[in-house]
């Protein structure tokens, strides 16, 4: 699950996030790029995305495995582009190094 921030969200609106998000038994690692998300980590169950959608600074709640693959801003740009993949999510400022067999 990755909860996308409006753009004009403050840090305590992150904060309550992540305290809504603890009150649910799991957490939340923060991506800051042309988008702010929050990757949901260590939920075991599925999460109420309708009582996240009510915390102040929420645009959206992403659930479909297909979305995650790819969240883009509304303005079609795909220079920021933003892949969660095994509790990480690569893209955005970050350096993700991929490696194995199979990574060609």
């Amino acid at each position: 699950m990755l909860v996308v921030l409006k753009p004009d969200s403050t840090q305590q609106d992150l904060q309550r996030l992540l305290e809504s998000l603890g009150a649910m038994g799991a957490s939340g690692h923060v991506c800051e790029g042309r988008l702010r998300t929050v990757e949901v980590l260590g939920a075991g169950r599925a999460l109420d995305s309708q009582r996240l959608m009510r915390v102040p600074g929420v645009e959206r709640v992403v659930t479909d495995p297909a979305a995650l693959m790819a969240v883009v801003d509304e303005g079609g740009d795909t220079s920021t582009r933003l892949v969660a993949a095994g509790g990480a999510v690569i893209g955005g400022r970050r350096l993700a190094v991929i490696a194995g067999p199979c990574s060609v």
